[in-house]
């Protein structure tokens, strides 16, 4: 999974510095450019779509520090700030 990942990214890069080079030493009316930049677009879609399809395979899961705990509401917050405000008081 990875590895496609990254060769995918490769490609990309190739084709933008390819798109570069054809840019400052292409002629003005070479098409060069415009396939570059078709490429890159093709290439990006297909990383889009390859990420979407591995997450709903589940080959690729999101990772984060709330992992198992729910993500916090208004209401824990508000009562967070609130016991926050108790504690400040009580120490003044």
């Amino acid at each position: 999974m990875k590895l496609v990942i990254i060769i995918i990214l490769v490609a990309i890069l190739a084709s933008l510095g390819s798109g570069l080079w054809f840019l400052a030493k292409d002629d003005q009316g070479s098409t060069r450019v415009l396939t570059a930049l078709k490429i890159r677009v093709l290439l990006s879609a297909i990383l889009i779509g390859f990420l979407v399809f591995g997450y709903f395979q589940g080959w690729i899961s999101p990772h984060t520090s709330l992992e198992g705990s729910p993500l916090p509401t208004a209401d824990t917050r508000l009562q967070r700030d609130r016991s926050k405000i108790v504690s400040s008081s009580l120490r003044a």
